[in-house]
């Protein structure tokens, strides 16, 4: 039997809709709108960024910087520039290649390459940041890291997108006012996300995700949890989740509030339920399994469906 609260179901719709683009990437801020290309693992900027300054023509350019792990004995930190965001992807190299991904908008082409070469790649310890010129509405500058498995490795950005792909490793990523997108990537990762989505596909091992007034889409491709396990919570925001039929590993979803919740995967109909007005708690799985993947949201629609829904 399908679980349904009785809710006007077109909202909850439009807010999963917001969450998926926001993910892909268009973000606004002081004249400026980069939209990302987060299924790219192209070291290309042009491939991965579109980016406009409204009535401004747009010159681009990159600096490229190449480290070792023995640099960051401790891990590294990215720190994006204000408005500017990060993506990493994972490689088997021992090499670590960060690329600054820099556009400046001018109504001339000297003004517009004086900001290009004003915006630089920074380090300081274990830290890379990027910083540029005073008048901020006006350039823009994307951190691009490929990253050997295995390392340490914090983000942190502020009006920007931060995206995690076929990494392995211990992570600690925060956002603010920026989306967050962790895809085919296992280790210890705590993502946190303030103002901003986040996505979560096809990954493994001890997740933590936190998401505070934003939407939180979590989608299982395998038939089981592989690691500890996954605890993802949103506050006042929807949050959805995809799995396949047959998932093996044990799943609970809950809420709390009067939004609505719906449970229409292949699962739900052997599903046990704990259900009130305020407080609804659905458990999926095998009989007997411990719950390993744990969802729930407070002030917040739910919408639970099978992976090829």
């Amino acid at each position: 039997m399908t679980l349904t609260t009785r809710a006007p179901f077109y909202l909850l719709l439009t807010l999963l809709a917001m969450s998926v683009a926001a993910a892909a990437g268009t973000h606004s801020r002081h004249h400026t709108s980069t939209t990302t290309h987060d299924d790219s693992e192209s070291a290309d900027c042009t491939e991965r960024y579109d980016i406009n300054f409204n009535d401004y023509e747009v010159y681009r350019g990159e600096e490229e910087r190449t480290f070792q792990k023995s640099d960051f004995p401790n891990g590294l930190r990215l720190e994006a520039a204000r408005n500017g965001g990060i993506a990493v992807v994972g490689w088997e190299r021992n090499d670590i290649l960060i690329k600054a991904c820099k556009a400046a908008g001018s109504a001339s082409e000297a003004e517009g390459k004086r900001r290009l070469d004003q915006i630089r790649i920074q380090v300081a310890g274990g830290t890379v940041s990027a910083t540029g010129p005073a008048d901020e509405g006006l350039w823009v500058v994307h951190l691009l890291a490929f990253v050997p498995k295995g390392m340490k490795l914090e983000m942190d950005a502020t009006n920007g997108p931060v995206s995690l792909r076929k990494f392995e490793g211990a992570v600690n990523v925060r956002t603010v006012n920026g989306p967050i997108s962790i895809h085919r990537s296992s280790g210890d990762i705590v993502a946190r996300a303030t103002n901003g989505p986040v996505s979560l596909s096809g990954s493994s091992g001890n997740i933590h995700i936190e998401v505070q007034n934003g939407p939180l889409d979590i989608n299982l491709t395998s038939d089981r949890w592989n690691g500890t396990g996954l605890e993802a919570s949103a506050r006042n925001g929807p949050i959805a989740l995809r799995l396949p039929s047959g998932y093996r590993s044990g799943v609970e979803v809950s809420s709390d509030g009067h939004s609505p919740f719906s449970c229409e995967a292949a699962a739900c109909p052997e599903g046990s339920r704990t259900w009130d007005d305020r407080h609804k708690i659905v458990r999926l799985g095998p009989a007997g399994q411990p719950v390993v993947v744990r969802m729930s949201t407070v002030n917040g629609p739910v919408s639970i469906h099978s992976s090829l829904d």
